[in-house]
């Protein structure tokens, strides 16, 4: 079981998309729990051929993209979607994201996800994530949340293809604790123990201070 909530929003002068913070735990057995990871959308250009993209057909390709902003006609989006998320006004921010940003750009996508999260729940998430990282690959948090929608969801395959993602993430990350953490929450919801004991302790191993491990 996954509990949600908000955290602070705060605005970046150098990156088109505010930074949000969502905060939630894991609950599961031997007391580990999940901190919930820093959101960080940015507005840089996608980029193509990431391993852990998956097709999606919830948004259209983006073409010329380095000329296309994801607030769309609006920059006032920038600051006016993450103030009502802070808000918990999920339902107004996703219809100004219907109504003014484009839909086609990842960042667009991403906060559509936060949106839906908060109002039917994670799991119903998940299509948006993956047209997040359909439209930019390399937005590392749009797979952090792409991992807790999908193991929310707990459909059919969905436990595989989390695991592949966090496993994927921690080998492209080796010195970084989280995305080893990550792969022993997923394991552990998998009934996976001993392999889940093992990738908590290369997490400590990492960083030796990581609460959650």
């Amino acid at each position: 079981r996954t509990t949600w909530g908000l955290g602070m929003l705060m605005s970046s002068h150098h990156t088109a998309a505010h930074f949000m913070t969502q905060r939630g735990e894991w609950r599961r057995p031997r007391s580990h729990r999940h901190r919930g990871p820093a959101s960080s959308p940015s507005s840089s250009q996608p980029r193509r051929g990431n391993p852990m993209s998956k097709n999606n057909t919830a948004a259209s390709p983006l073409p010329h993209a380095s000329t296309v902003q994801w607030w769309g006609d609006d920059p006032t989006l920038e600051q006016r979607i993450p103030e009502l998320l802070r808000d918990m006004r999920a339902n107004d921010a996703k219809e100004l994201l219907r109504t003014r940003a484009d839909l086609r750009h990842g960042v667009s996508q991403f906060y559509q996800g936060v949106c839906i999260g908060m109002m039917e729940g994670e799991a119903a998430a998940v299509d948006a994530y993956e047209a997040a990282i359909a439209a930019m690959p390399a937005m590392t948090v749009a797979y952090v949340n792409l991992i807790r929608a999908l193991l929310a969801r707990a459909r059919p395959g969905d436990h595989d293809r989390a695991l592949h993602l966090g496993c994927t993430s921690a080998a492209a990350q080796p010195g970084a604790a989280e995305p080893q953490y990550t792969v022993g929450v997923i394991l552990m919801q998998m009934g996976r123990t001993r392999e889940a004991a093992g990738a908590f302790e290369k997490t400590l191993q990492i960083d030796p201070t990581h609460h959650g491990a």
